[in-house]
């Protein structure tokens, strides 16, 4: 016989409190190394170890889960470890909802505090002077090229580049407007502009092309103006309360961006590293 769905339940409960007793107990042991660190002056961030966690996790993996489902779920477990030693501040190239803050949320996990900044030298200045701890910045996307700011303010800092992520940049049409109909102005980064150049012909060919500084900055910009339309992520849409009006709207589906944290001190070979030149 079959058991009810009521009991499944249960045994999934019984599962729970024994993840829950178990989590505790990994941050009873993350505590104890935080303290350790402390003691020895080394950072609670450790991006080569995080790593290292992470593949050996994925050798562990089973299924059905995914690799890149426990991967996720150990990025969250591994930022509450992390809060717990040292509550860690990032800056990155704002506002709320970027794709910069995308990419950091997801590298870091949202037990992090994040502070965003106008600008990529910002974030730079903020992490060379101590305000914060690291910085995420965009280094290069795979249609448009190197991000040159960023480039140049590497020449020129003390900081190092202590990690790497990769972002898969999926656009979106937002708007306070319910449909596309009435849309006169759209307005973007001019990257998210440049990615998106043949939906805009095909979808909105009269429409009056704007930059900003930002993607979430355009979307920010068209709240409540219903003849207006941003490019986006479906995080910036979600964050402002304004609607999706199109999605994937990137002209290259392989379209991804590389994002680089930077920071103080020298960071630990994960044997996987690069050179860039």
């Amino acid at each position: 016989m079959k058991p009810s769905l009521d009991e499944l339940r249960e045994d999934m409960r019984k599962k729970d409190r024994e993840i829950i007793r178990l989590l505790n107990e990994r941050s009873q042991i993350s505590v104890r190394i935080g303290q350790v660190k402390g003691q020895t002056g080394l950072e609670v961030y450790n991006p080569a170890q995080e790593a290292r966690v992470l593949h050996y996790l994925q050798e562990l993996n089973d299924g059905p889960l995914s690799d890149r489902q426990v991967t996720s779920i150990f990025r969250e477990i591994l930022s509450a470890s992390r809060d717990l030693q040292k509550p860690m501040n990032i800056a990155y190239l704002g506002p709320e909802a970027s794709f910069s803050h995308q990419a950091a949320r997801l590298h870091f996990g949202t037990s992090s505090r994040f502070w965003p900044q106008q600008g990529i030298a910002r974030v730079f200045d903020e992490v060379e002077k101590g305000a914060v701890e690291w910085g995420v910045v965009p280094v290069e996307n795979s249609l448009e090229g190197s991000v040159n700011v960023t480039l140049d303010r590497l020449v020129l800092t003390p900081l190092k580049i202590q990690a790497e992520m990769y972002l898969r940049i999926s656009q979106c049409l937002i708007s306070s407007a319910k449909s596309m109909k009435g849309i006169k102005n759209v307005y973007s980064h001019p990257q998210g502009l440049a990615q998106c150049q043949a939906w805009l012909r095909a979808h909105l060919p009269n429409a009056l092309l704007g930059e900003m500084e930002s993607t979430a900055a355009a979307v920010q910009m068209v709240r409540g103006k219903k003849s207006t339309a941003a490019i986006g992520s479906a995080l910036a849409a979600s964050t402002y309360g304004l609607n999706i009006l199109a999605e994937g709207m990137e002209d290259n589906s392989s379209n991804t961006t590389r994002f680089l944290v930077i920071g103080r001190g020298d960071g630990t070979s994960t044997d996987h590293d690069k050179t860039s030149i």
